[in-house]
């Protein structure tokens, strides 16, 4: 080899090693540096003729700490050694090396044929984005933990919330009724004005949607009842229909009704009239006036029964169906009906089925209309479906195993898929008929199955034909899985064959015993499924792998010998001339193979030429699979152009280079995320022009970076779900219409008691009290509305003395009703901040509101509210003070948290809302206790 064919060797090896993403480095026996790439000098702004001949623990990498450079010391004394070492290091690697990183540090002995170092290969990746999203999902996951934590209690308080507003309602919608019941008893010879018809139908309207939300608070909570009794269902339909008779006559819709077959079933009656009255609700509100709606029943198959409601309306969309038993969907955007709804009624309807342990469908009425088909088991007496705690378990016993008959010890079953051959077929030990019949059902759709009862039939089998997998219990008579185990570990035909233990027996060193070196899997009993298939799934296409990879393998031994023979007598025939250049082939393979990065070498087709056994096994391919394969055979659909057109052109030279993230897919479809970057080799007399890739496996990164958007979402959901503003969101319009309904009818009754001549203190003193609980009840609506309320804050520049002027006409009366005193220090006109106007006298009136209700209790004469502010470095400090009884410790805690009042009565949302509008505001709401008595609520303003 003459010196310019050492060249140009040598300088391939520089352009492979400078195009490594990460640090690379050679080092001699005396772990002294030899070579070091271009990114790794870049990095620390030093030359490669500085650092040449110097100790590597020496350079300026290392410098971070003594204890760093002592361990350099140790780890290159190691690798001489003939060890491998790998650790995550700190180092300077940025900003001329004036900044640290985290490094996964390698050092890999390279070995001549005597199996003797002859040098070291220093590898090291910047994995200090990984190691701080690592840390960032780690506290992302505290977080998460902490927010679980919180949303547990947060559901409790929900729960709380429901039984408070529960009764916040239903006291003054009772109230209401009452009065009006009381009204029309005490004028029985007056004809009832319509108006208060209207008042009655639309408390009773509000109450039954509390009763409604309730329901579904008591389900997602698993506090449901239910009582399962033989009941005649026609009677309950019929029941049903009766209670819809005058409307349908007022409308002029007709029901009819068609039993095919007399059904008496063990269902929960009053959750069945429930069933059948939101469905017969919903064809109402669905059908125009005119229309029809018919109820069949019928015995099907299966020890089941149905019942179906249909209508000739005009049918929901197809884009609907999906959601239509999503809680809160109306419909109203979507399509048409003729009276509004909560989007309750069906979520119930689709719960209470779930609750019977059966199932509500929809389809399309031929040629117009809508059918819902609900399917319902026939049950014992008094049993219960699984899964909702509801008192006595069902006694459910599965339907007759489909595979039974075909099951038969030793017998294949045959697969789903009818591609496979029979001879591939897993066997199951185990000697319980049930278990081994579950396991057979579970992957019979991806595998042919054979069973045995015990070890000794097993053997027999596996004699006459091997398996692709084995899965075996440890208890059995006449032969155990232990004794099968060790007969096919010592069998040298058998040896290979995975196994996977299913056992109940929960012995931890027995587990770890048989994984060291007998089995490939342990799976206790009672085991998940997806689990089972997914871990069978992975063994058998493990062994199928090894399998061809061990076919290759044997295929070339005999060439590879002669290939290697060949290369000896070469090198003993040059062994003086080339020394040069057998050290240059050292280097350059020990990179090649041993390099952390895949390198690939493909022609003017993008065919692979050369694979180095990393990118192999990041693919997961043989080499001989790889080979003959072409660079876009693994390469994700989606990235395929865009890499056509960078390698083009990197080829016709339109490109000076090639470096950008893009997709693999290995053998098994699993997408492989990497940075890649290549360069082109100029065409020669011999060869024409090749293109070197550069492959870095960044996978990890991406997932992590997955994994904290995941993470993200995560906290997102259960800040969303912690509070009830979805569902409070969907139902405050529906309460504030008949409320405001209501109140209109009270004032218009109260100028017809002007106009009549009836002159009764009694039903003017009703009226106001129906006008109070009306208002009182439109209060609480208030109150969710501004909790759940997202709009977007308006900013403006505002004068704090006009914005408490106004705060003070609001809250002048109730000052005045319970005698308190209220004193404002003087306030610059001047003096003013940018804010939501609006927002912030709304934090004003409801921290007042509160001082004014904890005041009400205290008998001293001086009951006083103060106002404190101070301007300071441009921050206007605002404290509202009073001298009540303050907050109990008890409270504390949860004092800004929604649903958390320090009143007995109330829904415990002004201070949450206040503090969600001073957070908006980059402000926060304190609380601290005034002295002797009371309390003070302190916020910050920026002042202009």
């Amino acid at each position: 080899m003459n010196n310019e064919e050492k060249k140009e060797i040598e300088g391939y090896a520089r352009i492979v090693l400078d195009n490594m993403f990460h640090f690379a480095g050679l080092l001699d026996l005396k772990g002294r540096i030899k070579f070091i790439n271009k990114p790794a000098l870049e990095a620390v702004g030093m030359e490669l003729d500085n650092l040449m001949g110097i100790n590597f623990w020496e350079s300026n990498w290392f410098q971070t700490s003594k204890e760093n450079v002592n361990l350099q010391k140790i780890f290159i004394k190691s690798a001489l050694e003939g060890n491998f070492i790998r650790a995550d290091i700190e180092v300077y690697g940025k900003n001329n090396g004036k900044d640290k990183i985290i490094t996964d540090y390698s050092l890999t002995p390279i070995f001549n044929k005597d199996k003797e170092v002859i040098f070291l290969l220093a590898e090291g990746r910047d994995i200090t984005d990984k190691k701080n999203l690592e840390k960032e999902l780690e506290e992302k996951n505290k977080n998460l933990e902490s927010l679980i934590k919180k949303n547990k209690i947060l559901s409790e308080q929900q729960r709380d919330f429901f039984s408070n507003i529960s009764h916040e309602f239903k006291t003054p919608l009772s109230l209401i009724i009452g009065n009006i019941d009381l009204y029309i008893s005490s004028n029985f010879n007056h004809e009832v004005p319509s108006e208060i018809s209207s008042i009655r139908q639309n408390a009773l309207s509000v109450l039954s949607l509390v009763e409604e939300m309730l329901e579904l608070s008591k389900i997602d909570d698993g506090r449901i009842t239910t009582n399962f009794n033989e009941t005649d269902i026609s009677e309950i339909i019929q029941k049903v229909i009766s209670g819809f008779y005058s409307l349908a006559c007022h409308r002029k819709i007709s029901i009819t009704t068609n039993f095919k077959d007399p059904i008496i079933a063990s269902v929960d009656k009053n959750k069945l009239i429930t069933i059948v009255t939101n469905l017969l609700s919903n064809s109402f509100k669905m059908i125009p006036d005119g229309g029809s709606i018919n109820f069949e029943t019928e015995i099907t198959e299966h020890n089941q029964f149905t019942i179906k409601i249909s209508d000739d309306g005009p049918g929901i969309p197809d884009s609907y169906k999906e959601k239509i038993f999503d809680r809160f969907q109306t419909g109203s955007s979507s399509f048409k009906t003729y009276h509004s709804s909560t989007g309750l009624g069906l979520a119930i309807v689709k719960e209470y089925c779930d609750i019977h342990g059966g199932d509500i469908e929809l389809h399309d009425r031929k040629p117009y209309g809508t059918v819902f088909t609900i399917t319902l088991p026939f049950r014992e007496v008094n049993t219960l479906s699984s899964g909702i705690n509801m008192g006595e378990a069902e006694k459910y016993s599965p339907p007759p195993s489909p595979f039974k008959s075909d099951i038969l010890a030793g017998t294949p079953v045959k697969a789903a898929t009818p591609y496979r051959v029979d001879s591939e077929y897993i066997l199951i030990v185990d000697d319980n008929v049930e278990v081994a019949d579950l396991i057979a059902r579970s992957i019979n759709k991806h595998y042919n199955i054979s069973i045995c009862y015990n070890g000794q039939e097993a053997w027999e089998i596996i004699n006459q034909e091997q398996p692709l997998l084995i899965l075996t219990d440890l208890m059995m008579p006449v032969e155990d899985g232990l004794s099968l185990i060790n007969r096919i570990k010592s069998d040298s035909h058998l040896k290979e064959i995975p196994i996977i233990v299913l056992s109940a027996k929960k012995d931890e060193e027995a587990r770890m015993n048989l994984l060291s070196g007998y089995v490939d899997d342990y799976i206790t009993k009672p085991f998940f499924i997806p689990e089972l298939i997914s871990r069978v799934r992975n063994t058998v296409e493990l062994y199928k792998s090894k399998k061809i990879i061990q076919k290759e393998l044997s295929s070339h031994n005999s060439d590879l010998s002669v290939l290697i023979k060949q290369l000896i007598d070469a090198r003993n025939e040059l062994q003086v001339a080339n020394n040069t250049q057998k050290n240059m082939q050292y280097r350059m393979n020990a990179i090649y193979k041993s390099s952390s990065i895949g390198i690939a070498v493909i022609d003017q087709s993008y065919n692979f030429v050369d694979i180095n056994p990393f990118l192999c096994d990041l693919l997961g391919y043989s080499y001989g699979e790889l080979i003959r394969k072409n660079i876009f055979d693994v390469t994700y659909d989606k990235d395929r152009e865009i890499t056509k057109n960078r390698l083009e052109g990197l080829t016709d030279d339109t490109i000076n280079n090639y470096n950008h993230e893009k997709r693999f897919v290995s053998k098994d479809g699993k997408i492989i995320w990497t940075t890649a970057s290549a360069f082109a080799i100029p065409s020669n007399e011999n060869e024409s022009s090749l293109l070197i890739g550069i492959i870095q496996d960044i996978s990890d990164k991406v997932a992590m970076q997955q994994s904290l958007e995941e993470s993200r979402r995560d906290m997102e959901h259960f800040s969303r779900v912690s509070t009830v503003s979805e569902f409070a969101s969907s139902i405050v319009h529906e309460l504030n219409q008949p409320l405001s309904a209501i109140v209109i009818n009270s004032k218009a009754c109260e100028n017809w008691l002007i106009r009549s001549d009836i002159d009764s203190p009694e039903v003017i003193h009703s009226l106001d009290l129906i006008k109070y609980d009306a208002i009182r009840s439109s209060d609480i609506i208030v109150s969710i509305r501004n909790y759940i309320k997202k709009s977007k804050p308006e900013y403006s520049y505002c004068s704090l003395s006009e914005i408490l002027g106004d705060v003070i006409k609001i809250i002048t009366p109730e000052l005045r009703l319970h005698g308190i005193s209220f004193i404002l220090p003087h306030i610059s006109e001047k003096l003013k901040t940018y804010i939501d106007t609006t927002a912030i006298k709304q934090v004003f009136i409801n921290i007042v509101l509160n001082a004014i209700q904890a005041l009400q209790s205290q008998t001293s004469d001086s009951k006083q509210i103060s106002i404190s502010i101070n301007n300071i470095n441009n921050k206007i400090e605002i404290s509202i003070i009073d001298n009540g009884p303050g907050v109990s410790p008890d409270k504390l805690k949860n004092l800004f948290q929604p649903f958390s009042s320090t009143k007995k009565s109330g829904l415990g949302l002004g201070l949450s809302i206040c503090r969600g509008i001073l957070e908006e505001h980059s402000s926060t709401l304190s609380y601290s206790e005034n002295s002797p008595k009371g309390a003070i609520f302190t916020f910050h303003l920026n002042s202009e």
